[in-house]
């Protein structure tokens, strides 16, 4: 449960950033954890797709 808080505040911060450069690196970091490999990583991705979050929508297309 601890990977799922720090999830969501990390999810939590990307939202409300302002800085693009701040967002792009936040991004990368839930990339990481999302990644195949990362523990959780299916639960993580739920997660994003309930917050409407797409990759199109980080402006990393």
């Amino acid at each position: 449960m601890e990977k799922l808080e720090e999830f969501s505040n990390l999810i939590e911060r990307f939202l409300s950033q302002k800085n693009s450069v701040l967002k792009k690196l936040l991004w990368r970091q839930i990339e990481e954890m999302i990644g195949v490999k990362a523990e959780y990583s299916a639960m993580l991705k739920t997660v994003i797709e309930s917050k409407g979050i797409t990759i199109a929508s980080t402006g990393n297309h």
